[in-house]
């Protein structure tokens, strides 16, 4: 479809990002799975680009960098969805923020596995960037709609 693109695999660089927890290929907790089958889609829209992430095991940074790679972009428009961030440091939190700044992006709806500790920092960070973003909400972005029923 014209202005949708998924990332595929999402190289990982970025030294604070991990996947957030613990995450087995087994039952007998041997075999590590760091869920490289992790994506995420990107819509160009007359605003800009909006970045949908899943849970963005990968880490929202590596996620930003990567898509501002494939897609020649420096600035997003938006980025909806989980950034499992969960069990994030500060040091982490704050990085994070400040990639948001650097895409200079306008609307931040994080939900699912953010937490609520990294939601709060986000929204104490960038105030009215951030939106209220949970299953149910309808987004419009130029002729695009945006429904959230699972995220």
């Amino acid at each position: 479809m014209p202005g949708v693109s998924i990332t595929g695999t999402i190289p990982r660089h970025h030294p604070l990002e991990n996947t957030g927890g613990a995450f087995w290929h087994n039952s007998q907790h041997t075999e590590v799975d760091r869920l490289l089958d992790d994506q995420a889609l990107y819509l160009q829209v007359p605003e800009g680009l909006v970045v949908i992430l899943g849970c963005a095991h990968a880490g929202v940074i590596n996620t930003f960098d990567y898509i501002a790679q494939v897609a020649n972009k420096n600035k997003f428009y938006a980025v909806i969805g989980g950034m499992h961030l969960l069990r994030a440091n500060q040091e982490r939190l704050q990085a994070t923020v400040e990639s948001l700044a650097k895409y200079d992006v306008q609307i931040v709806g994080a939900n699912h596995c953010t937490g609520m500790k990294a939601m709060t920092f986000l929204w104490h960070q960038l105030g009215d960037r951030c939106l209220d973003c949970r299953v149910g909400t309808e987004l419009e972005f130029g002729n695009v709609e945006v429904i959230l029923n699972k995220i």
